[in-house]
């Protein structure tokens, strides 16, 4: 383990060219901003979907037991959602005028085992994201993902993946994401929310589901009907998906936009 910068506490561990290079612990990494993340998740659940919770976990007493959400529990439930078509878009709700929303953009790419051949593989980014992140935002004609975007739903399965996720969406400058975390620009009220229900680490993880539950978020933050968590005047939003291992990925990317936008 290796401090990568004198400033930040922030680590990465070397690839290794046997197959335990794709067992990495994701929780060596970043751990001051891990927990500030965790806390704006944390938050979305208290205020938004576990009415009866009354005590919200601050950023100081969760720093006590840090190692107790590092990642989140799996289990085999599964989703689905209807997409029809529209001369040559394709919608997500049905035809009726008042509930379906524009499939803007789609992006899909699976990775092989770089990572596990590769010794200069440091896991700060995952390139299926990155390239699949550019192929949905040419599809949708956005240039400027922080600035056009009006909320990321993405796959936060680790803590820190959430952190390298915003990099790799460049809706964060490389190696600033701690930055923007410090400056609350993805939280609720911030510059660009991500997550506003709380994410993977407030709902779980059902595999076969996730994907869909964080389109469906979308749709909903683009009808106006997302409840105590609508982002304003939404018209952009931007779904994650991510499976696998550090250098041998599967990664999709939605975003689903009002009809009225491009």
């Amino acid at each position: 383990m290796q401090n990568a910068s004198p400033s930040l506490p922030v680590y990465y561990l070397a690839a290794s060219t046997g197959s335990e290079g794709g067992r990495m612990d994701y929780s060596a990494f970043a751990k001051e901003h891990e927990l500030e993340i965790t806390v704006k998740d944390r938050v979305a659940l208290v205020k938004f979907n576990r009415p009866h919770v009354r005590n919200q976990m601050t950023y100081a007493m969760h720093r006590g037991i840090e190692r107790l959400l590092p990642d989140l529990g799996i289990d085999p439930d599964v989703g689905a959602i209807v997409l029809t078509g529209s001369g040559t878009d394709f919608t997500v709700g049905g035809s009726n005028q008042q509930s379906y929303k524009t499939v803007k953009g789609l992006g899909l790419a699976v990775g092989g085992d770089q990572g596990m051949l590769q010794d200069d593989y440091d896991f700060t980014a995952f390139p299926e994201t990155y390239h699949v992140a550019i192929q949905a935002y040419q599809e949708a004609g956005i240039t400027n993902p922080r600035k056009e975007l009006s909320l990321v739903e993405l796959h936060d399965c680790f803590t820190i993946t959430e952190l390298i996720t915003y990099e790799d969406l460049q809706i964060a400058p490389r190696g600033k994401g701690t930055a923007d975390v410090a400056a609350g620009t993805f939280t609720l009220e911030g510059e660009l929310p991500v997550n506003p229900d709380g994410g993977l680490k407030c709902f779980g993880h059902p595999i076969g589901a996730s994907g869909i539950r964080m389109v469906y978020e979308a749709y909903k933050q683009i009808q106006g009907k997302a409840g105590p968590r609508q982002i304003k005047d939404a018209k952009l939003a931007l779904a994650h998906s991510l499976g696998g291992v550090p250098g041998s990925f599967a990664c999709g990317v939605s975003i689903v936009g009002r009809t009225d936008t491009k």
